[in-house]
């Protein structure tokens, strides 16, 4: 067993502060390009990625002793939690939406069943598409208003960036390419041609919103709404009529909600605390 702690290596570089001399032993770990790590770890700096696995080999042989216990406890712990589970099914048209977790799986399977004959049909089984990737998370998912496709936002590095994609229901067939940097947030147009989505920025900020066309490259997608205040936030959503698209923008203190008409195919905004803003039309 290794009984030494690993070390990483020291490089002095001092830092003036109101002319006094700050020595940091440990500022070259941060990567210029931290942010790109962020989105694809394989471009982290080999000695650190050689440091992190020498400290995690050190904590697991330092705890050997207690793996029994740890075991133990784990097994107590998950008995203690259902391990088969439902949602309450949402009712939207001749349908209800849910989603379900087969035993002792830790993805859902969204899931929908017809009113009139109680057939079940699985619309997205994140279970099977987990199985491609080493981390799997489902951000949201929102199904069209005439029930035929399915939007849903995955992230499969950790990094919260996620990825939209658009499917057929019925065919699985993908109708538009990646749509890469989403929040989770997805609102369809009423005539189901159209998607709503929040991109984030360099910066893991949600400050725009954008209007994508179902089967066109995301490059052509409309931008409807930037939030320039880098203090504020924005997200969207479906008023219950599925009537208006609602834009929130906000920070900690402070927040507004714009809101599009998606029947006449217009802005309309509306400002809690007035700044100056611009909608553009769609």
């Amino acid at each position: 067993m290794n009984t030494l702690a690993p070390k990483l290596n020291k490089i002095s570089k001092i830092i003036k502060i109101h002319n006094e001399e700050l020595i940091d032993n440990y500022s070259w770990i941060k990567q210029k390009d931290w942010k790109e790590v962020i989105l694809d770890p394989k471009k982290l700096n080999a000695e650190v990625k050689k440091y992190l696995d020498e400290e995690n080999l050190f904590k697991e042989n330092q705890l050997q002793d207690i793996k029994n216990i740890e075991n133990k406890l784990f097994h107590e712990l998950k008995s203690r939690i259902k391990n088969e589970d439902n949602s309450v099914p949402k009712r939207d048209g001749n349908y209800f939406y849910a989603y379900k977790y087969n035993k002792d799986s830790e993805y859902p399977i969204y899931y929908r069943k017809n009113i009139t004959n109680n057939y079940e049909q699985i619309i997205l089984d994140c279970e099977k598409k987990s199985k491609m990737h080493a981390y799997f998370n489902v951000g949201s998912l929102s199904h069209s208003h005439n029930h035929k496709y399915v939007a849903y936002n995955i992230d499969t590095n950790g990094s919260e960036y996620f990825s939209a994609y658009i499917e057929d229901i019925e065919s699985k067939e993908i109708l538009s390419s990646e749509i890469k940097n989403t929040t989770g947030n997805i609102i369809w147009s009423l005539d189901n041609n159209y998607i709503f989505y929040v991109g984030l920025d360099q910066n893991h900020r949600p400050t725009k919103v954008f209007k994508h066309k179902i089967g066109t490259h995301v490059g052509n997608d409309l931008l409807i709404y930037e939030e320039k205040d880098p203090s504020f936030f924005c997200s969207i959503s479906l008023s219950k009529t599925k009537e208006y698209l609602f834009i929130r923008t906000a920070d900690h203190e402070t927040s507004e909600y714009l809101f599009i008409n998606l029947k006449i195919n217009e802005t309309m905004p509306t400002l809690f605390k007035k700044r100056e803003k611009k909608l553009s039309t769609i």
